[in-house]
């Protein structure tokens, strides 16, 4: 429906997780973001430019020239701190069309055939380079993007045939023919490569990756052949009113088809509808009603953290939950476990937040202040409730090795894994001792483990046979080597925090338990299931020990 309206961009922007995110290299219209954003810029250039053009050839060629300046800045200035934004939207990447622009009004002059093989060559080197180097760690577009789109300029910009490798390697009967059907090869590339992750895991062997690949070739190819250029030569016999028409009704078509199972929420039908009803809700989050505040604990003052109860929801808070995206994954365990102890809890989470003070993600830009605040806010307001326990519940891995969010004391600059470490460990024990001065128990909620599979895949293939699908597990072994470090550190700071740690049934876990309830609602994060599955004898054991004062020291399971 979004790309009816030439605004996938904008969809995925609003709901994607990352380009390069594992979940969303199963969605099989991801690739349409960039055709919004090419149908959005040649809907409002060519337009702006005829006007300018009527007025001024200057006016229209500084237009140009701003355009691809301004974007360029936007893309540098963004990409840190709005990476997802950046990615997607078309004022952060009108500047890589724009270039082209830029080559029309303003051509390279013609070079002798030697310098003409140096600029192409040299341009060839950067688009090669950049495809081989850049991965998806790399903090795109912004300056990564130049190196790029300035070696495609290049390229296209020497037009001299007359350059060697040029006939060679652009001008040679499979070169032109990948051009010529570039446009279907792209509109079916990743649907099929999709696809083939939902039927054979993201990691696609190469022995079938080369198969997937012949496909991709076929079906462009066919697509080519009898829609594209039928199309194409149609449309050169069609005046422009009837071009629209038939645009406008091919558009209606796809929403008459799309819209109603929009509003019902997708297509219930079939076998993935009967393996879906079996599975519990699996939203990584677990909703509370903030509405149902306790009375005792509402915002005195504004600006001040509401508090989202557990438990009984009445008296004084005897412990708060405190951290990022999973700390809300595993927030059903605790709700259930201390409604049937008779306690009261308090869950403060926000998306990305280090639940440490005096941490930041220094690539994190504008979001990473907001965090800082927000943590600072909730160290004042466990300062105001005084409970006798917190517990930390993060992805720790991703803070001390992941890239892009590592993290390094405020103020500095640039954080590594050597210095992350470091800083977590220091900031972690600064907690305790602020912890201890009010006589506050810290525990950690050691990091469950990650999965290899996606959910999506699991309810696709149990869909498509009706059946239980086996998954391979992650092992104990695997599971140490995905969060050593963070483990590590916590093992080191016994009798300072105490520890929960995911208990495991036997040597491996699974995506689903034997009763077909899913474990995980993502890669990493635990669903309800799963978190009491993992979590729910040590939380229970936890809670226990702070009703009966009787400090655990130790690592609980």
């Amino acid at each position: 429906i979004a790309q009816v309206f030439m605004a996938s961009n904008v969809q995925f922007w609003r709901m994607t997780e990352g380009y390069f995110s594992p979940r969303t290299e199963l969605w099989p219209l991801l690739h349409t973001w960039s055709l919004s954003v090419e149908e959005q810029f040649y809907l409002l250039y060519p337009l702006t430019l005829a006007v300018l053009l009527r007025k001024s050839r200057v006016k229209a060629e500084a237009f140009v020239w701003g355009v691809v300046l301004a974007s360029l800045g936007c893309s540098i200035a963004f990409s840190r701190d709005s990476p997802e934004a950046s990615f997607y939207l078309l004022p952060t990447r009108a500047w890589e069309l724009g270039l082209g622009a830029v080559l029309a009004i303003r051509p390279i002059p013609r070079l002798p055939s030697r310098w003409s093989t140096v600029v192409s060559l040299l341009g060839l080197v950067m688009i090669l380079g950049a495809s081989m180097v850049y991965d998806e760690t790399t903090v795109f577009p912004g300056h990564a993007a130049i190196l790029p789109c300035l070696g495609a300029a290049m390229v296209v910009g020497t037009r001299s045939r007359d350059v060697g490798h040029r006939r060679v390697w652009l001008d040679n009967p499979i070169m032109v023919a990948s051009g010529l059907a570039s446009y279907s090869l792209y509109l079916w590339h990743w649907p099929i490569l999709a696809f083939a992750r939902y039927l054979f895991g993201v990691q696609i062997e190469p022995t079938t990756l080369t198969v997937v690949l012949i496909l991709i070739a076929v079906f462009s190819w066919a697509s080519f052949r009898f829609i594209e250029t039928p199309c194409r030569r149609l449309g050169d016999r069609m005046s422009i009113r009837g071009s629209l028409a038939a645009g406008g009704l091919a558009s209606t078509a796809v929403l008459f088809l799309a819209i109603p199972i929009w509003l019902t929420g997708g297509a219930k039908v079939g076998p993935r509808a009967a393996a879906q009803s079996t599975l519990e809700p699996t939203s990584p989050v677990y909703r509370l009603d903030t509405d149902a505040l306790l009375a005792e604990n509402r915002p005195e003052k504004p600006g001040q953290l509401p508090v989202r109860p557990l438990g009984m929801r009445t008296g004084e808070v005897d412990f708060v939950l405190w951290g990022d995206s999973h700390a809300s994954a595993v927030a059903s365990v605790f709700d259930a476990s201390a409604e049937n102890l008779g306690m009261t809890g308090a869950l403060f989470q926000k998306s990305g937040a280090v639940p440490i003070p005096a941490l930041w993600s220094p690539n994190a830009g504008e979001e990473g202040r907001t965090r800082e605040a927000w943590v600072d806010a909730v160290v004042d307001e466990i300062g105001r409730l005084r409970p006798k326990a917190i517990f930390l519940c993060g992805k720790w891995s991703e803070y001390l090795l992941g890239h892009g969010q590592q993290v390094a004391p405020r103020g500095e600059p640039e954080a590594s894994s050597g210095s992350a470490v470091k800083a977590f460990e220091q900031g972690l024990d600064a907690l305790h001792g602020l912890m201890s001065v009010q006589e506050t128990r810290v525990f950690v909620m050691a990091q469950a483990p990650r999965q290899f599979e996606a959910l999506d895949r699991y309810l696709f293939l149990r869909g498509l046979w009706a059946e239980n699908v086996g998954f391979a597990g992650i092992s104990r072994d695997e599971f140490e080597r995905q969060h050593h470090v963070g483990n590590r550190i916590f093992r080191r700071m016994l009798g300072r925090v105490e520890i929960i740690a995911p208990t495991f049934d036997g040597a491996i876990t699974t995506i689903v338990d034997r009763n077909g309830k899913v474990l995980f609602a993502d890669y990493d994060h635990v669903s309800p299931s799963g978190a009491e599955v993992f979590y729910g004898d040590g939380v229970r054991k936890a809670l226990r020990s702070i009703r009966d004062d009787d400090f655990m020291r130790g690592v609980v399971e």
